[in-house]
């Protein structure tokens, strides 16, 4: 069976044949997903982004794909809102809403909460998208304020779904036709299998709800076999409530908190973690970049002293002019321990046990990770308890994606390492479920959550703004990359007895993967020219490039990297391929910037590694043969061989030969004076 000849490509001829029979299937699968009861089965993630990769790769035609989809969607609800509208009083007798009561509460009372916005915002909730249109007619919402409604949701859910695939689409242009079909394929089967297991992610949500409800219950009830554990619940639990199970879970919470903190700390403390600190601290750095550098920067502002401390005093003061003494005392007392954990960890150093990382990533957990992580988890409880439900979802997701971009922004910018930054997490959920269990036992509900919200939200921009304005610049200077420059003598270099320059090169996880058996001294025009006379070409070092490669060969995997090769988080200048003709191997150089600059020489010195990609196995081809083929394409230039010992080498995922390759374009000053 061929994918390709058998399925995918008969069918794209078609529809390259046939424009509006394409056209009018995007419209009805858009109109279904947007009708009632049946856009809630139909997955609208895989669908559409088919259709979109299908109009990006030039099957369909972008422009009119996407006016199918809008009108599909703005006819699907407007369909739903006709049936709710002329049925009012008969659909709850019909299946499924007969069976399922729920939905139409559901939806009604988010309709009733949120009015015609609900028509809006519905279409991208998942269980709303096909009942809001339902319940907007039932109620017999304005038939304009709907239809604009409808019109701006359609426009923006059709971009949003179809625009990763037509980008996808578009991208896969510059692979073989078989090779476009598997990443087509692929990311379909990969868009289904997250979908699958959003699935079941939501429905084991919901049963370890339903199981901690009913186990948790009995076990807190009164004539449960654990009197005392029951009165103990009871004490932490507030008066008023009348199902323990509540309390319990935090307790619970709590429990699991502290076992995972100990589980990390106890994996720290014995060397365990060490490895993925290394990799994961190396990884992040080979991602940097200026811009992504200078956005994490002003994200990191969000942790900063200042905007700590505004959000702590703000909320403090907001607690005493509403007189709630108790909420005060429980804040204080969570500013107060969050800070003295902070101050404990920053003056009790520990090292993860490499040298690359700064001395400002010392600390186990990471002070201003943790008291944020105290002070945010806290506040998500109460936005979550208190507040209206829109409110609180706004906030609480609000204070948790600020929350998990700090954690990003220090592991991304090398400020601390992922054992820290998970215990800072941690230890913060702890200290704020326990202040959290401690408040709630007296509190009362906070009046005008919105002012409290508004008042969080804007106490941390303008904080984290003047934060920023004040620090930015030295934090920018601080984080910089900086890589020593080397001057070496002309002579010394090409009489090396042992390696100058660096002879190993790493992966993004700074692990050893090959030699840089290659040492360039000359003009970068003059040595890929040489090269391209001897039948060499250019190589594209992209990821696209690469994923096309890995696509049309049957070789392992492992042996072709994804990802640019990097070297001081730079990526290589030239990247060259020889295909030899007699059905051998492929070989590849790439060539880097090297901090290494020769003495009164106006270009720095290259490092070069070459190999042979795949890796070769078995005779009569060696890993020698890669360099011999760049020696024949240097007749001008001049050469010199240095032989590596056995004792100098370890053992690499991608063999190399023993020896190292010196080329300069110039006589070299010693070979002058002889």
């Amino acid at each position: 069976m061929h994918l390709l000849t058998e399925y995918i490509q008969p069918l794209t001829d078609w529809l390259h044949g046939n424009p509006r029979w394409a056209l009018l299937i995007t419209f009805l699968i858009s109109f279904s997903e947007s009708l009632a009861i049946i856009g809630s089965i139909i997955p609208g993630s895989v669908t559409m982004t088919a259709i979109g990769i299908l109009a990006g790769s030039g099957v369909m035609r972008v422009d009119l794909t996407l006016l199918a989809a809008i009108l599909g969607a703005i006819a699907g609800d407007s369909a739903s809102y006709i049936l709710g509208f002329a049925c009012r009083d008969q659909l709850q007798n019909v299946w499924p809403f007969r069976r399922y009561p729920a939905w139409l509460a559901l939806g009604r009372e988010y309709f009733e909460r949120h009015g015609g916005k609900s028509v809006l915002i519905g279409r991208f909730v998942g269980p709303l998208r096909s009942l809001i249109p339902v319940i907007a007619g039932m109620l017999h919402m304005n038939q304009y304020r709907f239809f604009f409604a409808n019109v701006l949701s359609a426009i923006g859910w059709s971009l949003l779904y179809m625009l990763p695939g037509i980008l996808i689409g578009a991208a896969s242009n510059e692979l073989s036709p078989e090779s476009a079909t598997k990443l087509f394929v692929g990311i379909l089967l990969v868009i289904a299998f997250i979908w699958l297991c959003g699935l079941l992610l939501k429905y084991l949500m919901l049963r370890i709800y339903h199981l901690l409800q009913h186990n948790l219950g009995h076990l807190c009830a009164p004539s449960s076999r654990f009197p005392k554990f029951s009165r103990f619940i009871q004490g932490l639990a507030p008066v008023a409530e009348t199902e323990l199970w509540h309390t319990a879970g935090l307790l619970l919470l709590g429990l699991v908190s502290l076992l995972a903190l100990l589980v990390v700390v106890l994996a720290f403390t014995t060397g365990k973690m060490l490895p993925l600190d290394r990799a994961l601290f190396y990884f992040f750095q080979t991602l940097r970049t200026p811009v992504i550098d200078a956005i994490l920067i002003l994200a990191v502002q969000f942790t900063s002293t200042l905007a700590l401390c505004g959000v702590a005093g703000s909320i403090a003061m907001r607690l005493y002019s509403s007189r709630d003494w108790h909420g005060l005392q429980a804040w204080l007392l969570l500013c107060v321990v969050s800070l003295v954990l902070a101050l404990s960890a920053a003056y009790t150093s520990v090292s993860p046990g490499f040298s690359d990382l700064p001395h400002t990533a010392s600390a186990l957990p990471e002070p201003h990770l943790l008291v944020q992580a105290a002070l945010f988890f806290t506040l998500m409880f109460a936005a979550r308890r208190w507040c209206p439900p829109l409110q609180g979802r706004i906030l609480a997701s609000l204070l948790g994606s600020l929350l998990i971009l700090g954690s990003l922004s220090f592991l991304w910018l090398g400020d601390t390492w992922f054992s820290a930054a998970l215990a800072s997490l941690l230890s913060g959920f702890l200290l704020a479920v326990c202040v959290w269990i401690f408040w709630r036992r007296e509190a009362r509900p906070v009046s005008e959550c919105s002012t409290v919200a508004l008042l969080t939200t804007t106490t941390l921009l303008v904080s984290a703004t003047l934060s920023a304005v004040l620090f930015f610049r030295g934090e920018w200077k601080a984080h910089s990359p900086f890589f020593a420059q080397y001057v070496v003598s002309e002579n010394a270099w090409w009489t090396q007895t042992r390696p100058l320059l660096p002879l190993y090169r790493t992966n993004r996880f700074g692990q050893r993967i090959s030699l840089f058996n290659l040492q360039y001294a000359g003009q970068l025009a003059a040595f890929s020219k040489a090269l391209r006379e001897s039948g060499w070409q250019a190589e594209p070092d992209s990821f696209l490039n690469t994923l096309a490669r890995q696509m049309d060969s049957s070789q392992p995997l492992q042996t072709m990297p994804m990802m640019s090769q990097l070297y001081h988080n730079r990526k290589p200048v030239l990247v060259m391929r020889y295909n030899p003709t007699d059905g051998t191997p492929s070989i590849i150089l790439r060539l880097w910037r090297s901090n290494f600059h020769l003495l009164h020489a106006n270009s720095p010195l290259w490092l070069g590694s070459v190999h042979a990609e795949p890796a070769p196995r078995g005779a009569p081809w060696t890993a020698d043969t890669a360099l011999t083929m760049v020696e024949r394409a240097m007749k001008e230039f001049y050469l010199r061989e240095y032989p590596l010992t056995l004792s100098t080498l370890k053992p690499l995922p991608i063999p190399s030969a023993p020896r190292l390759l010196l080329i300069s374009e110039t006589r070299p000053l010693s070979n002058k004076s002889l």
